[in-house]
């Protein structure tokens, strides 16, 4: 600070606050990004073990393919074989089934003949039973008188003797009269009668009994008028004469009967074994079915096993190879992450020295401190990035690019000085004269409505506390060497804490702070003395321009004038990497929370495979598109570059400009001045027919008309002096002067 001050005579303190805002602000920088990186190599680890899970997965799965072929195959033929035997039996079923319902029909026939000849014959024998019958019961009836009646005739009357003869004929005795007393007067004559076998009664015996049956007087009626014991006899005769005759129609029938019962008998055992042998083959086609059915189930089942593992098998290999270059990405970046937070310790270190002390230098003084630091963490053995640069540790490319779009020169300067803004816990308070950092923090605020005030401002109580309140950030400009003693009780942190609202005591009345709301504050003085004290509660930082940041803003002008079509090119190019670059981000971040949150059903789950590939295809896509637009940059600033002269010329001069505030104070030029000279210079210089002469008129018009407007605004004894500082730095410039000469 002391040396800054001795050569540039720009007063710097350094207090013991900066030491206890390094120490916060290392803590808390080095558990954020500890934090930030371990979650984002945590997340590629597990897409990395993800991939190699996948990998395992499908030699194994590549193994139980192949293992299930054979099987396949064998249950394939088994089912086949069964198919075949199936069929041959349902065949013999059906064809047993056919003679089966064929015999069940002749069986049927020969049933209803024989019930027909059955009924036949039990009609004729039911006509001649009642007679029967009629004549058993009249036997019964009779008593020992009846029997003795007819034993006391000494002459039997005739009709009593014809009876008694035709009893004697059945029963194979002698029809004489005293054979038949003999007969009557038996113990069991009426048994005899009743259990008579009157299916036996023989042709002999018929023709015989044939006489008295013919006999007209041979009937009940008049037997009965004789002797009542001798009608029941006679009945009795008659209806053994009657039988007889039906029973030699019948018995022909009967034998007929039993041989169509045997025939029926036979076609029914018959039958009944080929019933038997299609109901045990209808069985054996069933038990044949069902393990058809169980075999082709166990081949459905291996597979759909198999389609599965094959779809599966697909869908890994489509994910190994549609993330193949992802995955290497991801292990070169988990690396690089593993050794970026061994290196952290002294990247956050160098981070948060340059947050606490880097702000009010300029660019060179800024590298000399960092190669300072560096040589010290090296002596200490502090592992450290070598290539450290305070825009790769706290920032991103993504975000640089977009503080691009909103007007902050590329310079590392320019670029640092955004990071500082950004990562410190002070309110930065901006050394802008040219209102470069103002511009900037304006464009990139715009869309959370910032409002802007100016220091002395009557209503800027009012304005500071409605973006107290409502959150909008605020920029105050045209701060002195003293701040606004208002602005005090913020910036010394003078806040308490009510429930959970943060609260500021602001003149009379108690105001709640928006956690939204931020406080940018700028001076437009080119070397302002700030007290000890704004050194302690703010952050001071040095957005003066620099002449590689002012070179690239005039050559923006410049393009803009001359190849309009580049300008527009690069601003539409930086615009779409930005996007894509974005998007990409986004992507890859939504590739591994697929895989994630996917767990065990990744390789399942074809909608989350597809979704990962045309994921990657669109990440793919990108990644394309923004090497071609990488490249499509590099050709646009290979021809922005061959302007460069005339932007360096200005911009020489500028530095020119800037150091003749020594000469005296009141040599105080403002961008916008250069601006309108730079501008006058361009519409002057006269058209030519090729670049060269072109960049030749412009430089000379530029300079000329810079040169003209400043040696008029200077005493006549330092125009000599101006002449021979911009001789100089034109020869510096153009590398006829070097730093050794100078």
């Amino acid at each position: 600070a002391e040396r800054f001050y001795h050569e540039l005579r720009r007063r710097y303190y350094v207090t013991p606050r900066n030491y206890l805002v390094l120490i916060d602000q290392y803590v808390r920088l080095l558990v954020s990004r500890r934090q930030e990186m371990a979650l984002e190599r945590d997340r590629l680890l597990t897409g990395l073990d993800k991939l190699k899970e996948t990998n395992g997965v499908i030699e194994r799965m590549r193994k139980e393919l192949n293992a299930m072929q054979p099987v396949l195959l064998q249950k394939t033929e088994a089912a086949q074989k069964l198919l075949v035997q199936v069929t041959a039996e349902q065949r013999e079923a059906e064809r047993v089934r056919e003679a089966v319902i064929e015999e069940e029909s002749e069986v049927k026939v020969s049933a209803m003949a024989l019930l027909q000849l059955k009924d036949d014959a039990k009609a004729d024998l039911e006509s001649v039973l009642p007679a029967l019958e009629t004549a058993e019961q009249s036997l019964s009836a009779l008593n020992k008188a009846d029997i003795i009646e007819i034993r006391t005739f000494l002459k039997p009357p005739p009709l009593v003797k014809l009876t008694m003869e035709g009893v004697c004929i059945l029963l194979r005795e002698k029809s004489d009269w005293e054979t038949a007393k003999r007969v009557v007067g038996e113990t069991a004559f009426v048994k005899r009668l009743i259990e008579y076998d009157r299916d036996r009664v023989s042709e002999r015996v018929l023709k015989r009994l044939k006489r008295i049956i013919k006999n007209p007087s041979f009937n009940p009626a008049q037997v009965a008028r004789q002797s009542k014991a001798a009608m029941s006899l006679c009945l009795w005769v008659s209806a053994i004469d009657t039988y007889a005759q039906v029973i030699k129609v019948v018995e022909p029938k009967r034998v007929r009967l039993m041989e169509a019962q045997d025939r029926l008998d036979e076609m029914s055992s018959a039958l009944a074994g080929k019933q038997m042998q299609l109901m045990n083959l209808e069985q054996k086609v069933l038990n044949l079915q069902q393990q058809l059915v169980n075999t082709q189930g166990e081949l459905r089942s291996l597979q759909v096993q198999a389609d599965m593992t094959h779809h599966r098998l697909n869908r890994a290999e489509q994910l190994i190879d549609a993330l193949r270059e992802e995955s290497v990405r991801w292990r070169k970046k988990s690396e690089d992450l593993t050794e970026g937070m061994y290196l952290l310790v002294g990247d956050v270190f160098l981070s948060a020295v340059c947050v606490s002390y880097l702000g009010p230098f300029t660019g060179s003084y800024r590298a000399k401190l960092i190669h300072h630091w560096f040589h010290e963490l090296k002596r200490k053995q502090v592992p450290f990035t070598p290539q450290f640069s305070l825009a790769k540790t706290l920032s991103s490319t993504t975000e640089i690019r977009n503080w691009n779009q909103f007007g902050l020169p590329s310079d590392s300067v320019s670029i640092d000085n955004a990071v500082l803004v950004t990562r410190s816990k002070r309110f930065p308070l901006m050394i802008d004269p040219q209102s470069q950092g103002s511009k900037w923090i304006k464009s990139v605020e715009s869309i959370n409505m910032i409002r802007v005030a100016q220091s002395g401002d009557p209503q800027l109580i009012r304005t500071f506390e409605v973006c107290l309140k409502t959150g909008k950030p605020l920029l105050i400009e045209g701060l002195g060497e003293a701040l606004d003693p208002c602005l005090s009780p913020l910036i010394q942190k003078k806040t308490y804490q009510s429930g959970h609202r943060v609260m500021l005591r602001l003149g009379d009345s108690d105001v709640e702070i928006n956690p939204r709301f931020r406080l940018y504050l700028a001076c437009r003085l080119a070397n302002p003395h700030f007290l000890p004290e704004t050194f302690v509660h703010t952050n001071v930082i040095n957005f003066t321009v620099t002449r590689h940041g002012l070179e690239d803003h005039l050559l923006g002008k410049l393009i803009r004038r001359e190849r309009p079509d580049l300008e527009e090119a690069k601003e539409d190019l930086l615009e779409r990497v930005a996007m894509d670059r974005g998007q990409l981000k986004e992507l890859e971040g939504r590739i591994l929370q697929l895989i994630r949150e996917a767990g065990s059903t990744l390789l399942d789950d074809e909608t989350l495979v597809e979704t990962l590939r045309e994921t990657k295809d669109t990440a793919s896509a990108i990644q394309a598109r923004v090497l071609e637009a990488e490249d499509a940059e590099k050709a646009i600033e290979k021809a922005r570059r061959a302007y460069l002269a005339v932007p360096q010329r200005a911009a020489a001069l500028w530095v020119v400009l800037a150091d003749l505030v020594f000469l005296d104070p009141m040599y105080s030029f403002s961008l916008d001045f250069l601006m309108k000279v730079f501008d006058h210079g361009l519409d002057c210089a006269p058209k030519a027919r090729n670049l060269k002469s072109r960049l030749e008129a412009l430089v000379f018009h530029v300079t000329k008309h810079l040169f003209l407007n400043v040696s008029r605004s200077l005493f006549s004894r330092h125009c000599e002096t101006f002449g021979f500082l911009t001789a100089a730095e034109t020869q510096r410039t153009q590398g006829l002067l070097d730093d050794v000469e100078w």
